[in-house]
């Protein structure tokens, strides 16, 4: 059998391809390594602001809430009121549980990583306390989370509460707006500021749906978004970039037009002027990829 040789620009191709490969996970690696170490700083950050006289203070006032709306759950007639203080403390204190686990299962067992079986059993004991489901670890973000089980059973179990626009938002804040369907989620938003017009957290909803389209933008501007199975050509996408632009700028300035003296107002003036220039502020608030 005669073995036939391999032409010498073979190995070239295959050399470059290698080196071309090992030098995308190098780099890869290195920009985790960056992210891992900026996750870190902003949580050592994060613990440091919390152990502040003003953060105890914060935490000893939202833990007051919460055992004065424990007091409510005895009285029918104030059950959705029991809910929504409820609602609104274990969501403030959520950072609050989530230092007191990290101390636990990582800063006093000196370990190198934090352990998740750890934080895991964290999470049962406060769904014990607070209700099942009421807390989540995500592990990727090493983070406790509350889920917003109590605004959930107030638009559940209390349809014509006084407390429903407020119950139905924040649960529009978390998973709900985590998805690979921008429209979709858009629309939610919509959907929440027209059945909702009057509610004094409409400056708010125009700053989220204002943020979300900002996300699409930077999503699709930067190809991080795998669009739509990949039946988008790259002009397609470049043009709802843009028009994620657009609709992002004019949300934004909503806030600042309705609403000139709200909080949101400054915050939508500095995020209006990033995305101007092409720029965001690093977050996102609900799509994903």
């Amino acid at each position: 059998m005669k073995i036939q040789s391999v032409p010498k620009q073979y190995y070239r191709q295959t050399l470059l391809i290698l080196g071309g490969i090992v030098g995308i996970l190098l780099l890869a690696g290195l920009l985790f390594s960056v992210w891992a170490g900026r996750a870190e700083e902003r949580k050592q950050e994060q613990t440091f602001r919390l152990q502040s006289p003003e953060a105890k203070a914060v935490r000893k006032k939202w833990e007051g809430e919460l055992s004065q709306a424990a007091g409510l759950k005895g009285t029918s007639p104030n059950g959705d009121e029991a809910l929504i203080r409820t609602a609104r403390a274990l969501d403030a204190l959520a950072t609050y549980f989530y230092e007191d686990a990290d101390h636990k299962c990582y800063f006093y067992k000196k370990r190198d990583a934090a352990d998740p079986a750890c934080f895991e059993q964290e999470v049962v004991a406060l769904n014990g306390r607070y209700g099942a489901g009421a807390f989540i670890y995500l592990g990727d973000e090493v983070e406790i989370r509350y889920t917003g089980l109590h605004y959930r059973k107030i638009v559940d179990e209390f349809p014509k509460s006084r407390y429903l626009d407020e119950a139905s938002f924040q649960l529009l804040k978390g998973r709900e707006l985590v998805g690979n369907e921008p429209e979709i989620i858009f629309a939610k938003v919509d959907g929440w500021i027209k059945k909702y017009p009057k509610s004094s957290l409409v400056p708010e909803a125009w700053l989220l749906l204002g943020r979300l389209y900002a996300d699409g933008w930077w999503l699709f501007k930067t190809r991080t978004f795998v669009a739509i199975n990949m039946s988008l050509s790259s002009s397609e996408i470049d043009d709802l970039a843009q028009r994620y632009k657009g609709k992002g700028l004019w949300a934004l300035n909503q806030v600042m037009q309705k609403f000139p003296n709200s909080k949101e107002a400054n915050v939508a003036r500095r995020e209006y002027d990033l995305l101007t220039r092409d720029q965001n502020d690093g977050v996102l608030y609900g799509l994903s990829y």
